[in-house]
């Protein structure tokens, strides 16, 4: 919390939401501009960012330190977004109906989909790995340096 009584939006949480904002910036020009994507990589590419969505959902409800907690809440996200397809409510099927509700809602369950959702967690679970360990390395080495 802050001084005033609010939570502060920290550094990583600002990180998060600007990789948000690319996620969602890049989904929607593979799914939507005609940037000439054959389709295959046009349904899959959104549905592996789909999944890198959900991670950074997930990282913004988790401490850094718990992966395997971030990963499993990324993955119920993905898992229930997956499912929703499979409840058919007449306000649910009527959105559905629409473009925007399709695009955003999906249509019809696939495992597939599911698959490539979790491939997204799991390449923002290793980029985000990969980047805590190359951080650290740099800063061994600068105490190392600072030892000498």
């Amino acid at each position: 919390m802050s001084g005033d009584g609010q939570p502060r939006f920290t550094f990583r949480k600002r990180k998060i939401a600007a990789f948000m904002i690319g996620i969602v910036t890049v989904g929607l020009i593979c799914r939507l501009a005609p940037i000439g994507l054959d389709p295959w990589a046009r349904k899959w590419s959104g549905s592996v960012l789909w999944g890198a969505l959900f991670w950074c959902v997930a990282a913004l409800v988790t401490s850094p330190e718990r992966r395997v907690m971030r990963f499993l809440v990324g993955a119920l996200g993905v898992a229930a977004s997956e499912w929703l397809k499979m409840v058919h409510l007449a306000p649910l099927d009527a959105l559905r109906k629409t473009e925007t509700g399709g695009f955003l809602l999906g249509r019809i369950f696939s495992w597939r989909d599911l698959c490539a959702y979790i491939v997204g967690l799991v390449f923002m679970e290793l980029m985000s790995l990969l980047i805590h360990l190359r951080t650290e390395t740099r800063s061994r080495t600068e105490i190392g340096r600072l030892k000498s």
